[in-house]
């Protein structure tokens, strides 16, 4: 499905000039863009956890706001971008351009190895407005049905020696960390959508990352943001 982007605004956010779109957007996320609290906590949190060492692999971008947060601290060569939803690819690629920074950027929904190697390469979503709904849904009326490429996390963070995950974790998403392998991974930062998806599969997920010796960090954690981490050697 293609969309085309129409930019409409421009805003300063944390100095990066932020462009808006009439199609990419819903009037909540246009709003909670002109009034500087879109994805505050993750903004925040990737101040705090950063390093210039780090080579991050962020799942969910949306706008870029914070990939490009992430590209300033650690360098744009260092930070390798997923999303499943196109309509707002396209924004957060002219957000990259308006501001300088040549990020890799990927429309692909990624998946844990366990769940790739067995499965289609392409999976369908019902999109509307920067939401992205599994195709297994109810709720799915008028909405715009997509068809993406599958790629495997584990792959992904091995060949680009991944460190750090930002990972957004909605409906399309909520097995992407469950069985991976990710020795080298010691850093994992989640936004989890509460209102989106059910406790218990995010409380799987948690679960099942600190049986892989990360720790729950809890002056990291709020407002559907989690922090794990592995102790240093």
């Amino acid at each position: 499905m293609e969309s085309s982007i129409v930019a409409s605004e421009t805003f300063e956010i944390d100095g990066f000039q932020i462009i808006l779109d009439k199609n990419a957007l819903s009037d909540y996320n246009k709003m909670a863009i002109k009034r500087g609290f879109w994805e505050s906590e993750k903004r925040k949190l990737a101040t705090k956890v950063m390093e210039t060492s780090r080579r991050i692999l962020e799942c969910g971008t949306c706008i870029g706001l914070v990939s490009m947060k992430l590209a300033k601290i650690a360098g744009a060569e260092n930070v390798f971008i997923y999303d499943t939803n196109p309509i707002p690819l396209g924004l957060a690629q002219l957000n990259f351009e308006q501001n300088e920074l040549p990020l890799s950027l990927e429309d692909a929904r990624l998946a844990s190895g366990k769940n790739y190697a067995t499965k289609n390469p392409m999976v369908s979503f019902y999109v509307n407005n920067g939401a992205v709904i599994p195709s297994n849904t109810t709720l799915h009326r008028n909405k715009n049905k997509i068809s993406v490429l599958v790629r495997c996390n584990e792959n992904k963070c091995a060949r680009q020696k991944c460190n750090l995950l930002f990972v957004d974790i909605e409906g399309a998403a909520t097995d992407l960390l469950n069985g991976d392998d990710l020795n080298a991974v010691n850093k994992i930062a989640m936004e989890t959508h509460n209102h989106k998806i059910r406790r218990k599969k995010i409380n799987d997920t948690i679960c099942c990352l600190l049986n892989k010796e990360l720790n729950f960090d809890s002056t990291l954690t709020d407002h559907e943001i989690v922090f794990l981490y592995k102790e240093a050697p």
